[in-house]
């Protein structure tokens, strides 16, 4: 991932969890699978990041929908945020021939 993608996550407050392979805010209520962050542009990312997410809300991030999406509830409840309301959004990936 090119380093101002990691830097800009880092000074959002975001932590990298890596056994679930996710950067996280809880203060912003989103995720960001390693593998949007590093095959999206870094204005998506940017865009991303611009989003107000309600209050009971939590918003992941993933460049494919997860096979269980229980998954999200469970990454909620790991980080202390079980009765929150996940939603999923999909990474918009440019690729230039």
């Amino acid at each position: 991932m090119p380093f101002d993608k990691e830097q800009l996550l880092r000074s959002r407050g975001f932590v990298m969890s890596r056994r679930r392979m996710l950067w996280i805010s809880r203060e912003l209520r989103m995720a960001f699978s390693h593998e949007a962050v590093q095959d999206a542009e870094t204005q998506w990312l940017q865009h991303a990041l611009s989003e107000r997410v309600p209050p009971t809300d939590f918003v992941f991030h993933f460049s494919q929908v997860p096979e269980d999406l229980q998954v999200c509830r469970e990454i909620l409840a790991e980080i202390g945020l079980p009765g929150f309301v996940p939603h999923v959004r999909l990474a918009t990936i440019s690729i230039r021939a």
